[in-house]
């Protein structure tokens, strides 16, 4: 299997010992492709409401799902300021470098911003200055903040 992003380089595919799933990552870009399933495995929980392709996603122009060959769709994943690309068909993700990263450690760091199965992030005593800025612009600029105060409170644990 190519990488999406690299296009001409090949995945390797290496077993997580620890979860025992079978991760196809690229050399090159250290990006990720995970099958349907593979990224709850690696979260331990069911992620699948996060990854539902949502209305506001878009397009990719230039990544094509490894697996089914149509275009991927691009949209933040849930709580987080990481745009991930989903496969509509066949459900599978691909995370660039360190992104899986980010999914976790704000997963695990308390879940501040981190959505319920409705994508509706939980209330937090936390109020971001971007709160006030309206639409989507606002949207991100409060994702970003809320992102950075869950890494520096899970930093200073």
């Amino acid at each position: 299997m190519k990488c999406i992003k690299c296009h001409s380089i090949e995945m390797q595919s290496t077993t997580s010992f620890e979860k025992g799933v079978e991760l196809d990552t690229c050399p090159m870009c250290k990006g990720m492709w995970l099958d349907k399933g593979e990224l709850e495995s690696l979260l331990d929980e069911d992620a699948t409401h996060f990854l539902d392709i949502p209305e506001t996603a878009t397009q990719a122009q230039q990544r094509n799902c490894p697996k089914c060959n149509v275009k991927l769709f691009q949209f933040f994943y849930p709580g987080t300021t990481v745009m991930v690309d989903s496969c509509q068909q066949c459900h599978g993700v691909w995370l660039d470098d360190e992104e899986f990263t980010v999914i976790n450690i704000v997963k695990r760091a308390g879940r501040p911003g981190y959505p319920t199965q409705s994508h509706k992030p939980k209330t937090s005593s936390y109020t971001s200055y971007a709160d006030s800025i309206p639409g989507v612009k606002g949207k991100v600029l409060a994702s970003i903040d809320r992102a950075i105060n869950a890494l520096q409170k899970a930093l200073n644990h």
